[in-house]
């Protein structure tokens, strides 16, 4: 989740910044608090310890649902923390992934979700990208949504080590069909958002990536 903060209520470099104040005594469980700047704050939920074996840009953390549904309870608690403060945009991300026996395989796969036709045999290097901007009600007001979505099939391969001095073996290639979602709300210099309007907010971002999750790329 990426929250941005009103800059009227920055507080200078001297000061403690909301983050830090909502974050004193260390991170939130695995939380990862990174102050961009006076105006930006990232919360990350990311993979405890990386399994070296692995590709680093994939490392699970968990099924979709409960995941989600934890860092939501942990989203409104930071959220609750900085009330008060006047947010001007929302954003939830999340990287997706699910094996596949080969290439093939997962061209098939995002056929089913993506609006085109993909040759699954004799295609590679396949990348899609598209933002569906969509108009919800959240409350008593109606905004403007972006879902940004990216396609792809990865291969992960590496290396096994087995001990100081000894061999290394090299890792079967494996695939997985990865998904990166981006949804947020799109700036407006006159709009507020207070913790309450916020954790609503937060909830609809995530609806709209599991519905993606779900569905695939769809209006």
């Amino acid at each position: 989740m990426v929250v941005r903060i009103d800059r009227r209520a920055a507080i200078g470099p001297k000061s403690e910044s909301p983050l830090e104040r909502a974050t004193r005594g260390g991170p939130i469980r695995s939380w990862k608090a990174d102050n961009r700047s006076a105006t930006d704050a990232d919360l990350l939920l990311s993979y405890g310890t990386p399994d070296p074996r692995a590709d680093p840009s994939i490392q699970e953390i968990g099924a979709l649902a409960p995941t989600m549904s934890w860092f939501r309870s942990q989203g409104n608690r930071f959220l609750e923390m900085i009330s008060g403060v006047p947010l001007t945009r929302l954003a939830f991300g999340v990287v997706m992934s699910f094996p596949v026996k080969d290439r093939e395989q997962g061209y098939k796969a995002l056929a089913k979700l993506l609006p085109l036709p993909i040759d699954a045999e004799g295609s590679s290097d396949l990348f899609y990208q598209i933002n569906r901007p969509r108009r919800v009600a959240v409350g008593s007001e109606e905004y403007s949504i972006n879902r940004l979505s990216k396609w792809m099939v990865a291969q992960l391969s590496g290396l096994l080590l087995q001990g100081a001095g000894a061999e290394s073996f090299a890792l079967l290639p494996t695939f997985v069909v990865k998904v990166e979602l981006d949804i947020n709300t799109t700036p407006a210099s006159d709009r507020r958002f207070d913790s309450g309007k916020a954790a609503q907010m937060l909830e609809c971002l995530e609806e709209l990536a599991k519905e993606i999750s779900t569905r695939g790329d769809i209006p």
